[in-house]
């Protein structure tokens, strides 16, 4: 462990974590996933302290095994000893991890830099495009949506990565994911990245208004069943135009995080 910056029980507390987290070592692979992924979460509003003690303790995890695929990893980057390795990041609060905490922690543990080029999100594919199209050797890898895959897999702008699962065997890792995203990664049969963001939804709704006697009348009269959470696109339209028909404009049906022009819309259709 660091000395420098050392964390303090009652500093885990005050950013709602369990102080236990910073005692021992995390063993287990699984372990070491779900405990780092709380206090990277963290680690925005848990100051500096958390960035000295967990990368130190992250580093003496990986020298020593614990964790196969990172070991794995970390053994090949210094075999290759690449100098730096420059990277897209989407602008702002996504830049941050590679800044101040992945990138930091993967030149300690391999000694290979991280340059992180930052870009509002819509901007991250022209970036890509803009650079190859240059042939620029400015960039080494992209963040990307899922959606420009199959275009940027077309025009050259990214390389399948099948030999390097299959080199470093890599093959464990990828069952880690979700299926879902381990059909996204593909395109013609071939494996194109990993994801390091997946998205889930979540349907919150107000318990008062499900209960509501008048409106659990209305319902039941107007479509012959009984007013629930909805379970379906279908029913969730109908259920949010019933609410919005009796309520509005006290209250609405539905509320998206929508807005015109804004590049997140197209999440809202990949249901």
């Amino acid at each position: 462990m660091s000395d420098e910056l050392e964390a303090r029980p009652e500093d885990y507390e005050a950013v709602g974590l369990d102080p236990a987290l910073g005692e021992g070592a995390l063993y287990g692979r699984k372990d070491f996933l779900f405990n780092s992924a709380k206090l990277m979460a963290a680690a925005a509003a848990a100051g500096p302290f958390f960035m000295a003690t967990k990368q130190a303790a992250a580093a003496e995890l990986a020298s020593l095994g614990a964790d196969p695929i990172a070991t794995s990893a970390i053994n090949a980057a210094k075999k290759l000893g690449v100098g730096k390795l420059n990277k897209t990041n989407e602008s702002g609060l996504q830049a941050l991890d590679d800044k101040n905490f992945t990138g930091p922690l993967w030149k300690k543990l391999t000694g290979t830099d991280i340059g992180v080029t930052e870009a509002p999100f819509p901007q991250l594919y022209s970036k890509a495009v803009t650079q190859h199209l240059a042939k620029s050797s400015e960039l080494d890898v992209f963040e990307a949506s899922p959606v420009w895959i199959p275009d940027l897999a077309d025009r050259g702008v990214i390389v399948p990565i099948d030999q390097w699962i299959a080199k470093y065997k890599a093959q464990a890792t990828l069952k880690d994911y979700h299926p879902l995203y381990r059909s996204l990664m593909k395109y013609k049969s071939k494996t194109w990245g990993f994801y390091d963001d997946g998205d889930i939804w979540l349907l919150y709704y107000r318990k008062d208004i499900f209960g509501n006697a008048a409106l659990k009348k209305a319902y039941k009269a107007k479509f012959k069943r009984d007013l629930r959470i909805p379970k379906t696109w279908p029913e969730f339209q109908e259920t949010a135009q019933f609410i919005t028909d009796q309520m509005a404009p006290k209250v609405y049906g539905t509320g998206m995080g929508r807005a015109l022009g804004n590049p997140g819309n197209q999440f809202y259709f990949f249901q």
